[in-house]
């Protein structure tokens, strides 16, 4: 039995997989690993990076060329 997602989940992500990054800059704007481990203040700035996807709509589709890739993301 497939869970339901949750409200705020858009349908776009329901059965997919990504490579993707969640990176803190610093106030300087520099990457910083450290603030994202320690994420509890506004210090830093977040930012949600998805370089490639792997699985769409339950359907592998890595073997599709890049720029078919990038065009669901």
């Amino acid at each position: 039995m497939q869970e339901e997602a949750p409200a705020s989940v858009p349908c776009c992500f329901i059965d997919t997989v990504l490579d993707d990054a969640l990176v803190a800059l610093s106030p300087d704007g520099r990457p910083n690993f450290n603030l994202v481990q320690n994420f509890k203040s506004a210090q830093a700035l977040t930012h949600y990076y998805a370089f490639d996807i792997f699985v769409h709509k339950n359907k592998d589709v890595p073997q599709l060329p890049l720029s078919k890739r990038r065009e669901i993301l």
